[in-house]
């Protein structure tokens, strides 16, 4: 997959941007995840309290936002948002997706907003997984944006998150607030907010990729 002019930009260091939780928050936050540059939580939804996914983020220092969910189906998202994007929403983008020497595949990474995107990898999920943990480079490539980012810190940061799907598939929010000891909310500040975009504020995963995901089967088995 081929797309000329693209501009390659390699982001060497990691920093976590603390933006405040938003109100606007569609879901709850419990269950903390605190990995070197990543930062996340168990997510429940705001009205059932029902566990939806896991996610960690950070932000990188050309101003992308990356988040990563896993969800107890074992299906593997990642969301990257970024302030100078114009990108069409509702729109699918044709994008390639590879780690290291690694190529993962084509995906449509679905614009839910003008400045953000997601890619789903479905039943490669657990290959995408092992790749994201085990390697260095990440690039993404999309007709007009070409992007590469430094794995630092995934392999501990995407084995907490999956220790939290664990501990979570079952709980609701309650349960989790009380496991984590009874303090309220449990939000992380880098990681809840609303979903219109920006580096300036924080990215959730979509809710009707959520209810998606939930409603399939284990992408594993």
């Amino acid at each position: 997959m081929r797309y000329p002019g693209a501009a390659v930009l390699v982001a060497t260091t990691l920093a976590v941007l603390p933006v405040a939780a938003s109100a606007q928050s569609t879901n709850r936050t419990a269950d903390v995840i605190r990995s070197g540059a990543w930062v996340g939580a168990a997510s429940f939804h705001r009205d059932t309290g029902r566990f939806t996914y896991c996610f960690i983020r950070t932000s990188y220092t050309d101003k992308t936002n990356v988040t990563m969910g896993l969800f107890a189906n074992g299906g593997f998202v990642i969301l990257l948002n970024r302030d100078d994007w114009s990108l069409t929403k509702g729109r699918k983008y044709p994008s390639a997706v590879s780690v290291d020497r690694t190529y993962l595949g084509e995906y449509p990474a679905d614009a839910f907003s003008e400045k953000a995107f997601t890619i789903h990898f479905g039943s490669k999920s657990k290959r995408a997984i092992r790749a994201f943990r085990k390697g260095k480079i990440l690039l993404v490539r999309t007709e007009n944006i070409s992007r590469k980012y430094r794995l630092v810190g995934t392999n501990r940061a995407l084995s907490a998150a999956a220790r939290c799907v664990r501990r979570n598939r079952k709980r609701s929010y309650e349960a989790a607030v009380a496991a984590a000891g009874g303090a309220p909310g449990g939000n992380p500040q880098t990681t809840t907010g609303t979903t219109t975009g920006g580096s300036g504020q924080n990215q959730e995963i979509p809710e009707d990729i959520k209810a998606n995901r939930a409603e399939k089967k284990s992408m594993d088995e």
